[in-house]
Order: C-alpha cells, then sequence, then structure tokens
C-alpha cells in the first residue's frame, strides 16, 4: 500500500486526508493485499494511538525531532474506528482560530498556525504508522493454510 496525505489550507483551517494512493507492494499485488485484509480484517481505532509527539520547527516548518529543544504537541481525538479496506480514508481538520492561546509555548510555537500544522503533522505520522502495523498484522497471518494437496486413497 501506498500513501500520500492531502493537505490543504482554507480560512485558517489546516487539513489532511488519509488514504491508499495504490494498493499492493512489490511483491503482493493489489488484489491479493485488499483479499488478506478481507481475510484478516484490522480496526484502526483513534484509542489505539498515542497522538503525542516532540517537534521543533525549522525553516518555517514543525518536524518531528528528538532533540532537546524540542516541544510536545498532543491531540485529543475521540475515539473513532475506521475498517482498513478498499473506502479507507480518515481526515483531519484543525482551525487555528481556536487553538487557545495557552497552547503556544511562547519558544518553539509562536504562532497558531505553525500548531495547527504540527498538529495535522503528528495526525498523519501516527496513524500512517498505525497503518502500517495493522498492515504488518494482517501479513503475519497470511500463509498457505487454504491450500490443500488432494490425496488418493
Amino acid at each position: 500500500m501506498k500513501i500520500l496525505p492531502i493537505r490543504s489550507i482554507e480560512s485558517d483551517t489546516y487539513t489532511t486526508v488519509i488514504k491508499p494512493s495504490e494498493w499492493g507492494t512489490a511483491s503482493v499485488t493489489a488484489e491479493n493485499e485488499l483479499a488478506m485484509l478481507e481475510d484478516t480484517p484490522q480496526l484502526l481505532r483513534y484509542a489505539d494511538i498515542e497522538f503525542k509527539d516532540k517537534f521543533i520547527v525549522s525553516d518555517g516548518l514543525p518536524v518531528v525531532s528528538t532533540e532537546a529543544n524540542a516541544v510536545e504537541v498532543n491531540l485529543d481525538l475521540n475515539n473513532k474506528e475506521f475498517m482498513l479496506d478498499e473506502n479507507f480514508e480518515v481526515s483531519l481538520s484543525i482551525d487555528a482560530k481556536k487553538i487557545l492561546d495557552s497552547e503556544l509555548d511562547g519558544t518553539v510555537f509562536t504562532d497558531k498556525h505553525v500548531l495547527a500544522q504540527a498538529k495535522t503533522i503528528l495526525f498523519e505520522t501516527k496513524v500512517i504508522a498505525r497503518i502500517k502495523e495493522l498492515l504488518e498484522i494482517a501479513r503475519s497471518h497470511v500463509n498457505s493454510f487454504e491450500e490443500t494437496i488432494e490425496q488418493t486413497l
């Protein structure tokens, strides 16, 4: 599976849409990957994801970082569940105007728009990581169980 988040900005609202841009891999056809997800259904739950990470701002863009001066960014989302299948799509919109002044730390995040971008990137990063985990779980269940050998008695 390939995923390319689609980002947009409109009226100070930062939006990302995450959905597969292509099914399959170099060694698995799209049909086989979708069949695998039918045979071993995987459910993406926000409750299973910790939407928290540290960021710095580099060249005006928030970047996930382990540097000592990185600032923690959190997203508090209500639980939602999405089946990983051919119709999979999740999205998030952050209105920069609704970010509280108290959320700005005064050093790394001094601008609500940059913090809105960081929250959007945090969402993308964590959701894509969870999708990867779910695909690995599904792939771990793929074997030759359905193949049988005719026996002459």
